[in-house]
């Protein structure tokens, strides 16, 4: 009796496991499969003990109902199945929304369905191939063997398909260059510090902020080259130097990504760097459904003057540089699917009113406001000329992923973004790098390199 009730204490533990890694593995950057596997494993069979003594439970009892055998039954080829139908739904619709994949999962339940009445059961229960063992598994060693090389044939031929050059060009905006390596992982602990440009320079740049920040390293770094300075680099991955601690409801940020700011910027008081670069994604602000707990667009501008007032303490310059629109797809993806297909650029659209976020930036630019420390940066007017995103800006691929921009193009607005710190950091009325006003705010490169190439 007292082994009953542990084995049903254990089952319905297992149960809740496996429920809570469903939730919890999607919500969090884990590698998977891994040692992380074993919760759900371990799960299964803390509810298969408690089944195979056969005492009735409220959880066998569930388990044991017609629609739970049914699924229990097409299990597996629903699990082969799901895999391709989400990733081909993906491909085909970048900014499929969660009923769109799950009405997506479902048609891979009715493939599940249909395979299994049409190919597994008259391949398991086949006479012929019951009598002849033999045969069989040699079939099982074929038909893998045959699909692997259908695969590396497909592999191939797609290979030979980005060959071409408007898909190279395509696949260079997708790289990431070495300051990625600077980067502080999500969740870990510490400041890391890389040194670019001239060593030995004694006027300091730090480029601060999280990937979104890298993401402008190219021109950063190209700067520091010409004007001979140090370029620092001071990065976290989704650590948004603008959030606070804590948001409108209570809740505590990442604690790894709280003590990073500080240390970080402990140490910009230690360099006194001439000039901060300041970047950060906004992508997440307001927004649930790309933030469990988003900060608010007012707690975002009283985050950001906080941090603004700290870097004044110490005596710096700051070049704050407004997030780029984000989009609801990859964007190389989409422009090398369409160029395959012949569809055109025009099918990989951002809508202006989804790609930005003005209330950010209305309260990004009023944060800094009256700061002569300060100087806000927008490159918004260039992607979004109107009522649409460009996702290809001077013949150049725009983004390298869903968010963060080109490295190409960052590398192409060089000097466009170095007359924005000249403006910060020349007294007015000083000749600058840039062009006077009234002239355009692009500021073609003396010679454009191709994408993928650093000049």
């Amino acid at each position: 009796m007292q082994k009953q009730k542990w084995l049903k204490l254990l089952s319905w533990t297992g149960f809740a496991a496996l429920l809570a890694a469903g939730h919890y593995f999607y919500s969090v950057m884990l590698v998977f499969p891994g040692y992380v596997a074993l919760v759900p494993v371990a799960g299964t069979l803390a509810m298969l003990l408690e089944g195979a003594t056969g005492t009735p439970s409220i959880l066998q009892n569930m388990l044991g109902l017609p629609v739970m055998q049914w699924l229990g039954r097409l299990s597996y080829s629903w699990y082969l199945w799901h895999w391709p139908f989400l990733i081909y739904a993906k491909a085909c619709l970048p900014g499929l929304s969660w009923r769109g994949r799950l009405l997506v999962a479902f048609g891979a339940l009715l493939m599940a369905q249909l395979t299994y009445w049409l190919l597994e059961n008259p391949v398991r229960f086949n006479p012929f191939l019951m009598a002849r063992p033999a045969l069989s598994i040699g079939l099982a060693v074929l038909v893998p063997a045959v699909g692997v090389s259908v695969a590396l044939g497909a592999s191939h031929a797609a290979s030979v398909s980005l060959a071409t050059g408007q898909q190279r060009q395509i696949e260079a905006a997708s790289a990431v260059g070495s300051w990625h390596d600077c980067l502080v992982p999500v969740g870990v602990f510490g400041v890391k510090e890389c040194i670019f440009g001239d060593r030995g320079s004694q006027t300091k740049v730090v480029l601060f902020g999280d990937s979104h920040a890298g993401q402008w390293f190219p021109a950063a770094n190209l700067m520091a080259e010409e004007r001979h300075w140090q370029l620092v680099t001071l990065l976290k991955a989704n650590c948004q130097v603008a959030a606070r601690e804590v948001n409108s409801e209570g809740h505590a940020r990442d604690a790894s990504c709280e003590a990073w700011q500080g240390k970080a910027i402990e140490r910009i008081a230690v360099l006194r760097p001439s000039l901060v670069m300041l970047g950060e994604s906004a992508a997440g602000v307001g927004n649930p459904r790309l933030n469990e707990r988003p900060v608010t667009p007012r707690e975002w501008q009283v985050g950001l003057r906080t941090v603004l007032n700290k870097l004044d303490a110490i005596g710096t310059k700051t070049l704050v540089m407004a997030d780029i629109p984000y989009s609801s797809f990859d964007v190389p993806v989409c422009l090398s699917r369409a160029a395959s297909a012949k569809w055109g650029s025009k099918s990989c659209v951002i809508t202006r009113e989804a790609g930005l976020n003005q209330q950010v930036r209305d309260l990004e630019r009023a944060a800094v406001s009256g700061d002569s420390s300060v100087r806000w940066v927008d490159f918004s007017g260039l992607f979004c000329p109107g009522s649409s995103c460009q996702t290809i800006i001077d013949h150049l691929v725009a983004y390298r992923d869903d968010s963060h921009i080109s490295e190409i193009l960052a590398l192409h607005l060089a000097p466009q973004l170095l007359h924005e710190v000249d403006l910060l950091m020349i007294p007015p009325g000083s000749q600058t790098s840039g062009p006077p006003p009234g002239r355009s705010r692009i500021i073609p490169l003396q010679r454009s390199p191709a994408p993928g190439t650093r000049s």
